[in-house]
């Protein structure tokens, strides 16, 4: 074999392995486009899921705030009720004692 031949030879291999790694590139970026869509699905999932439970919080924080409005009117009810039962109270022991 010649020079020539030689030189030939060692371009048609360099040529091959280019080839190759050109392959691989191109599967390394199919790869990444695929795992790029994942997690874009996963992203939009997440958000959903965070938005679904922002929204069950929002409902549960207004929910305490009804129950703690109508802790406070029961309370005002029973402190009505245990002033007026005292006045009751201290007119039955005024009457009592005549």
């Amino acid at each position: 074999m010649d020079e020539g031949g030689v030189a030939f030879a060692a371009i048609q291999g360099l040529n091959q392995k280019l080839e190759e790694l050109e392959e691989k590139v191109e599967q390394k970026d199919s790869q990444f486009a695929t795992l790029r869509a994942q997690l874009a699905v996963q992203s939009e999932r997440l958000r959903a899921q965070m938005q679904n439970k922002d929204a069950q919080i929002s409902a549960q924080q207004r929910q305490i705030e009804d129950l703690q409005q109508q802790m406070h009117t029961m309370m005002a009810r029973v402190e009505a009720v245990e002033k007026t039962s005292a006045a009751h109270a201290g007119i039955s022991l005024v009457s009592s004692s005549r």
